[in-house]
């Protein structure tokens, strides 16, 4: 299949079987199926967004970009394996253990769910040793060498509640600083760069670790798949997480949900297990009353006989003497 640019795309016989070419598409000089889907997703609104402007323009008829007539998007199709990747327990010690200086950066990334840059721009003030709480409300980003201090993704502030090792982690990190310091810094100080943790200290990591491919960002999908395991609520992991909306923490951990049906059901199991009617519960039974009642109208019902009431059940005409009731 030929390689074709975004730019080719807006000046040739544009159809919507060209968008099954995303994965030879570049954008920005890198080729799209190199990119994770959130990068791919972009790069495809912001290409929409081009062919609407033509359509305005009346050099388009329509744009092929969006696939309904509500206006959506034709997003790059992805397997959910292909995006995510969790570690376990024993492997998130093993990185901290092997990262040396950065092993409590790291048990932070992989226990709260931090996007990295929540996690570079954390200060001392944002950690409340008393109530074990953390709260995020800034993100450090880097363009071109430049760091920038601003708002969280969603641009929302959220507190977490810290497990008693991730605080233990961060104790020995907030000794002798100020309350305006950042917690995590590089061992010379200083902010954590990211270029330069991922070149010195994140590949060296996953080669020694047997972990090659695994992004940081894994980090933080490894962080909800814990948090799932220990029976948290998809409300909780998306507080955590900081997501918009509990429907998106769904559509991208629903498996994880899924999964945790069978331990559900074990619990459930054992609830009524530990009462002293389970063995009632668990059986069925059949009751069966024969008997006859008194006609209350023996002139408006002459010669009928009337079935005994269960419950709340008004008593009605029986068809003979004597009638089960189950």
């Amino acid at each position: 299949m030929p390689q074709v640019t975004l730019l080719q795309l807006l000046f040739c016989g544009i159809t919507p079987s060209w968008f099954e070419m995303v994965g030879d598409t570049y954008w920005m000089g890198r080729k799209l199926s190199l990119l994770r889907l959130s990068r791919r997703k972009q790069a495809m609104q912001v290409f929409a967004m081009v062919l609407d402007q033509g359509v305005r323009e009346g050099k388009l008829i329509g744009n092929p970009a969006r696939w309904d007539a509500v206006g959506k998007v034709k997003f790059p199709k992805t397997k959910l394996s292909d995006e995510h990747r969790y570690l376990t327990v024993d492997q998130v010690l093993e990185l901290c253990e092997e990262s040396r200086d950065y092993g409590s950066f790291i048990y932070v990334l992989a226990t709260t769910g931090i996007r990295v840059g929540e996690a570079r721009a954390l200060n001392v003030g944002d950690i409340d040793l008393s109530e074990s709480k953390m709260r995020i409300s800034k993100s450090m980003s880097e363009t071109g060498g430049r760091l920038t201090l601003g708002p969280t993704k969603t641009g929302e502030s959220r507190t977490l509640v810290l497990p008693k090792t991730t605080l233990a982690k961060l104790i020995p990190l907030l000794e002798g600083k100020s309350i305006q310091d950042l917690v995590f810094t590089a061992p010379q100080g200083g902010p954590i760069r990211q270029a330069n943790f991922r070149r010195r200290v994140w590949l060296p990591l996953l080669k020694v670790t047997g972990n090659e491919g695994l992004r940081v960002h894994d980090l933080r999908h490894t962080a909800a798949s814990l948090a799932i395991k220990s029976g948290a609520n998809v409300k909780v992991v998306q507080n955590m997480l900081g997501h918009k909306s509990a429907q998106m923490t769904l559509d991208r951990y629903a498996g994880l949900f899924e999964s945790d049906q069978v331990d559900v059901a074990e619990r459930m199991d054992k609830l009524f297990a530990d009462t002293d009617c389970h063995e009632n519960a668990t059986k069925t039974s059949r009751i069966t009353l024969s008997y006859v009642i008194d006609n209350p109208k023996p002139f408006a019902n002459k010669g009928k006989d009337l079935v005994a009431p269960a419950g709340f059940e008004p008593a009605t005409h029986g068809l003979g003497n004597r009638r089960s009731i189950p």
